[in-house]
């Protein structure tokens, strides 16, 4: 989009804005969006479920780029980009997000917005920490939105950090824990049940999701993985039938068209909820994600297959020295099975402790608790 479309854009929405503020604020709707309107998930979608859970007065709006079957029927579904949007966002007490909000939104005095970035622990290095990757707009447009939230939620020590040096941030950071990593600390079961439903597998077999994150690029390179390889030698280490589910970051689902799928490598880039996917695996293999610091909580084995790690560090960087991880990078299909056939899980488990240690986390499984507590008490609208 041209500077000039944009900026035409910008004033239109703006003026809507402005029509908008002759409504009240209605002091317990929320509006909640999650990755730009792409689903039913992440930590939105814990508070939502917990709210509902509850019982508790509060007047759900969940901002979508198109229907949403997940969406339970009491939650509002509105679609970006219409009048709709604007007119809840310019009338609910409370924003929450985990992604960066649009530069053209306008917040009013006494409204709340909340920042629960979707990701926690992560390798890549983000933010300002890579400005001059950066397009103009793009820090523009950052830098507004953190200029206008009231807290961002922390996890961990690393996370706490990392938004003090990288989001042009220098509110309040809540350390409350991350609300979509609570889902960690329940019963495994259902869930587990739920994904074997979805993908047609049966109670015994066993999941090996690959999760790797997206390139800039958005090509396919990078995923030459041999998974058939891969699925023969999971397979060696049991009679459970193994199921390699293969999941692409969302900003390139759609490419998951161009790769081959069968009865034992199925293709889960739709599948609306990445934290089920985690829970319901035996194994996961990634590259640069921070899923894989996901699976700290559930102690499920992390493989990392990445054949670009030199043109990763050389364009994006790492937070810290890779060979800190518990998991060992492989670079080829070859090297991956090695890993998979020497596997040592008490090994792994000692590692991912001491991981787990260096990193701070807050997260014990009531961190949306914590978080609607404080939603309860902040709120300035709210009767003594």
């Amino acid at each position: 989009m041209s500077s000039f479309l944009q900026n035409t854009r910008r004033r239109l929405i703006k003026s809507a804005f402005t029509l908008a503020r002759v409504f009240p604020i209605k002091p317990h709707k929320i509006v909640l969006i999650n990755m730009n309107g792409k689903g039913y998930g992440d930590s939105p979608k814990a508070i939502a479920d917990y709210i509902l859970e509850k019982k508790l007065d509060y007047e759900l709006v969940w901002l979508v780029k198109s229907q949403n079957s997940e969406i339970p029927e009491s939650i509002r579904q509105v679609k970006i980009g219409t009048f709709s949007e604007i007119f809840h966002l310019t009338t609910a007490g409370f924003w929450i997000s985990n992604i960066r909000l649009p530069y053209s939104y306008e917040k009013r005095k006494g409204q709340i917005y909340f920042q629960l970035w979707h990701g926690g622990i992560g390798i890549k290095r983000i933010e300002r920490l890579v400005e001059d990757k950066l397009s103009p707009y793009y820090i523009e447009s950052a830098k507004r939105d953190s200029k206008r939230t009231d807290y961002f939620i922390s996890g961990s020590a690393f996370t706490t950090d990392l938004f003090k040096r990288a989001f042009w941030y220098e509110g309040p950071i809540l350390e409350l824990g991350c609300p979509r990593n609570d889902r960690f600390f329940d019963p495994k079961g259902p869930i587990v049940a739920k994904v074997k439903a979805a993908f047609h597998l049966s109670e015994t077999d066993r999941i090996i999701l690959y999760a790797p994150t997206f390139r800039n690029d958005n090509s396919l390179s990078a995923y030459d993985l041999d998974l058939h390889k891969v699925q023969e030698a999971f397979q060696a280490q049991g009679p459970r039938k193994v199921v390699i589910l293969v999941r692409l970051h969302p900003n390139i689902a759609a490419l998951s068209s161009q790769m081959s799928f069968s009865d034992v490598i199925q293709n889960a880039s739709f599948y609306p909820d990445m934290a089920e996917l985690l829970i319901a695996c035996d194994a996961l293999i990634s590259d640069y994600s921070s899923s894989m610091f996901d699976m700290m909580f559930l102690d499920t084995p992390v493989y990392m297959y990445a054949k670009d790690l030199e043109d990763f560090l050389s364009d994006r960087g790492a937070h810290f020295d890779l060979g800190l991880l518990p998991y060992k990078v492989a670079r080829t299909t070859d090297q991956l099975i090695d890993q998979i056939r020497s596997f040592d899980p008490i090994r792994y488990q000692k590692d991912s402790d001491v991981l787990k240690e260096k990193m701070g986390i807050f997260d014990d499984g009531h961190a949306t608790q914590r978080f609607v507590d404080l939603l309860n008490t902040l709120h300035p609208f709210k009767k003594a």
